[in-house]
């Protein structure tokens, strides 16, 4: 077994999901279990901030079964660690430590080196339990990967693609109750009906807004998969040498914090392309993954259906029916399931929940030509 420390917590549930796929992939390299642990949110409206891995995922990262014919160690519980591994019987790996001595230097070793490098030092320890510890907040593998540098982000992609533990990666049971639950509400058909005529938007808002001018002052560039090279949209960041600031940040804000103008023009350009290829089902349906106000939205979703004859139904995030408790933790977790199985989806390169929606979107057969940004 073995236990990472240092994983991420209080933060966003992708910036955790991330770290925990990278990292039970690591194990897997090792051949050892996964101990995974409960997610732990920063924000306080949630009430309880501690939450069991399972009200998000399945899959073998939380403890699932590996694909037929993959012989691997389960991922076990942070309570069977407990049980099975008391303090005095582990060994403890630094993670600074440990990255000197492999030559490890974070920015610089891409993705694939890093892991090969830490499953081969894990493969050389006999002992049965292994704790990763850090003494600063600094891990072997960045849990995102820097903004505009496809550097780990491209790397990762060659082997986590291929991974079983990302293969294999299920939401949990819960959450697809949930999203198969609110299918007749979003496409008003019946509970059986797929979603290939559904276009779905990601717009995040409330606290997005100074993310967006901060990142565009520094000329940033798309987030993790977001950058993978099949993918139709691409951002290239303007030279911070040559642009005025303000035309620079005009510029970004569009593609990070689109106004209603700015969704409207690009929702009937998606349509049109996504219209032109061949065998994909014609879009007439728009779900929107957001944490805006009701207000806006109620206004968005007038603008669309005024805007056009073409779209038949606009749903959000605020018109879902989630029930109180563990479902409305994982709300977020149900619009990415929403979002993985639509007909198309339109996106925040800049978003790391736009960056999985996409991987599990190509995980799933989806052509890449349906994985576009602002």
């Amino acid at each position: 077994m073995v236990k990472f420390s240092n994983e991420v917590w209080g933060l966003g549930l992708n910036n955790q999901l991330n770290n925990r796929l990278i990292l039970s992939h690591l194990a897997y390299l090792a051949n050892r279990a996964y101990v995974f642990q409960d997610v732990m949110f920063g924000d306080t409206y949630r009430g309880n901030p501690w939450y069991p891995l399972n009200t998000f995922i399945s899959g073998p990262t939380a403890g699932g079964p590996f694909p037929r014919g993959i012989m691997a160690p389960r991922a076990v519980s942070v309570e069977s660690w407990e049980e099975k591994c008391p303090y005095y019987e582990r060994t403890f790996l630094n993670v600074t430590a440990v990255n000197r001595e492999l030559g490890i230097v974070n920015g610089v070793t891409n993705g694939v080196s890093i892991l090969e490098r830490w499953a081969g030092e894990l493969l050389t320890i006999s002992d049965s339990c292994v704790e990763i510890t850090w003494d600063s907040k600094h891990m072997m593998i960045t849990w995102y990967s820097p903004f505009g540098s496809p550097v780990e982000s491209l790397s990762l992609w060659s082997i986590l693609s291929t991974s079983p533990v990302v293969t294999a990666f299920q939401w949990s049971s819960m959450v697809l109750n949930a999203v198969e639950q609110n299918i007749p509400l979003i496409t008003g058909q019946p509970l059986n009906y797929n979603m290939d005529n559904v276009l779905a938007l990601h717009l995040r808002r409330g606290d997005f807004e100074s993310h967006c001018t901060h990142m565009a002052k520094y000329t940033s560039g798309y987030n993790s998969w977001n950058l993978l090279p099949e993918l139709p949209d691409k951002y290239i960041p303007p030279d911070p040498q040559l642009a005025k600031i303000e035309d620079s940040i005009e510029t970004f804000m569009r593609h990070c914090w689109p106004s209603t103008n700015d969704v409207i023009r690009r929702i009937n350009q998606v349509k049109n392309e996504h219209d032109a290829i061949g065998g994909l089902t014609l879009l007439d349906t728009i779900y929107i993954l957001t944490n805006g106000d009701k207000p806006w939205i109620t206004e968005l979703k007038h603008s669309i259906l005024n805007s056009s004859p073409v779209w038949k139904r606009v749903t959000s995030s605020h018109d879902l029916s989630i029930k109180d408790g563990p479902e409305k933790v994982a709300a977020q977790a149900i619009d990415m399931a929403i979002a993985s199985e639509t007909g198309s989806l339109i996106g925040n390169g800049f978003s790391t929940l736009t960056a999985n929606v996409v991987m599990f979107r190509l995980l799933g057969g989806k052509n890449p030509q349906t994985c576009r940004m602002w």
